[in-house]
């Protein structure tokens, strides 16, 4: 499929040279677990190398857009889809990165809601923008579909939404939104026909339980897995210097609505102009509302129903130092990046504490924190990239492990 694909877009490519915008890359693949080098190339270590062509055509209001993963042992559709824009809206339809958060997707650990660490789920997406005196307000609204396994042997499908309100005063930009997903309906092993009809994706919308053919719980607290954050950030931009704080708080059920899990969270602060970047972030989801329920064992990314979690080919969707089996985490991430006339230069060091984690325990006893501390890794990643006429050539390196990436880009 994947080689018939770029054949037709070569096609167009010849067709629409004018319009177009194509680039290859050649990456090496080493097989570790450094989330740091496997999430660019989503852990397709496999392949000792991966070619990458990348494809945009753009014309009026019209995208098409396709990037391919392919190896000699495993190829994936990393992105392929088509979006029509209006003048405040848009509509987006196949695989794609649902890029709505505050932190910068380019340099973050990642989202707590979506990072590029996974493959995309094929959805249809409607967002829309607009604006009320200075404040701009944003929104989006998605139908997607999970990949089918041995856990769901019907796609269990996704529900998202979000809404996002910017103030823009002078030199600052004050935000808040929230996202809401919410895992539901397919065929589940051990739960049989979870649904799928229209009055099943209504209830889904509006947070209500599900009817009588529902499991229990489904029937008691809102339909499916739904989960989502509180997104705040502030922004401070002075001609090319600029600062930004975030917050990304996240929550599983009415407790994390209430804040009862309130250190929990991604944290961030930015600096950066036009030559440097330095970037801080903690991440803490130690808390979980506690450690008894109610109202707390909320184990992120993880439900007792769809227990492959906030997964998409064997991928996280999320940030990827949170796994669902391993989701009580601390990390801390710093990331430096100088660029110089022909080269830049990165420094990445990230230190990632595990804890035991709530999976599976809903009950009325005070889960045991003892020996409660399971795992440390820490990294100290350089890269150097160096751009000459239309190539890139980007070396990226764990001082440790000496487990090196290396890509060359090139842009025709």
């Amino acid at each position: 499929m994947i080689k018939k694909l770029n054949v037709i877009i070569l096609l167009i490519y010849c067709i629409h040279a004018q319009e177009h915008k194509f680039d290859l890359s050649i990456l090496t693949t080493p097989k570790t677990d450094i989330i740091a080098l496997n999430t660019k190339f989503k852990g397709m270590y496999e392949n000792n190398f991966l070619v990458i062509p990348e494809y945009k055509y753009q014309k009026n209001s019209f995208t098409f857009f396709s990037k391919n993963l392919i190896g000699n042992e495993r190829s994936e559709i990393d992105k392929l889809y088509f979006s029509y824009k209006t003048n405040h809206s848009e509509l987006t339809i196949g695989k794609f990165f649902r890029d709505i958060t505050s932190e910068n997707s380019d340099f973050s650990s990642g989202s707590l809601i979506e990072s590029e660490n996974s493959f995309k789920p094929w959805r249809i997406n409607i967002a829309s923008e607009f604006s009320i005196k200075n404040i701009l307000f944003q929104a989006d609204f998605s139908h997607a579909v999970l990949d089918k396994n041995s856990t769901y042997l019907r796609n269990p499908y996704i529900h998202e939404k979000s809404l996002y309100s910017n103030f823009l005063i002078k030199n600052s930009k004050l935000t808040f939104g929230i996202v809401h997903n919410t895992i539901w309906g397919g065929k589940v092993e051990g739960f049989g026909d979870l649904g799928g009809s229209v009055e099943d994706w209504l209830d889904v919308v509006i947070g209500d339980p599900g009817n009588e053919d529902k499991p229990d719980g489904e029937q008691v607290n809102s339909l499916g897995d739904a989960f989502g954050v509180f997104d705040f950030a502030i922004e401070f931009i002075k001609k090319e210097k600029n600062i930004r704080l975030y917050h990304q708080h996240f929550f599983e059920d009415n407790s994390g609505l209430k804040f009862d899990n309130l250190q929990d969270g991604l944290y961030g602060l930015e600096f950066s102009n036009k030559s440097m970047i330095l970037l801080i972030e903690y991440l803490n989801t130690k808390n979980q509302s506690g450690n008894i329920h109610p109202p707390g064992l909320d184990s992120y990314y993880w439900n007792m129903i769809y227990t492959e979690g906030w997964v998409y080919n064997k991928r996280v969707i999320g940030n990827p130092y949170i796994h669902p089996n391993q989701n009580r985490v601390i990390l801390n991430y710093y990331f430096f990046q100088k660029k110089f006339e022909n080269i830049s230069l990165d420094l990445s060091h990230i230190n990632h504490k595990i804890f035991k984690s709530y999976n599976g325990t809903n009950n009325d006893k005070p889960f045991d924190l003892s020996n409660d501390f399971q795992k440390e890794n820490q990294h100290f990643l350089i890269g150097l990239k160096t751009s000459f006429k239309d190539i890139d050539f980007r070396i990226l390196t764990d001082i440790e492990s000496q487990y090196t990436m290396i890509s060359l880009n090139i842009f025709i």
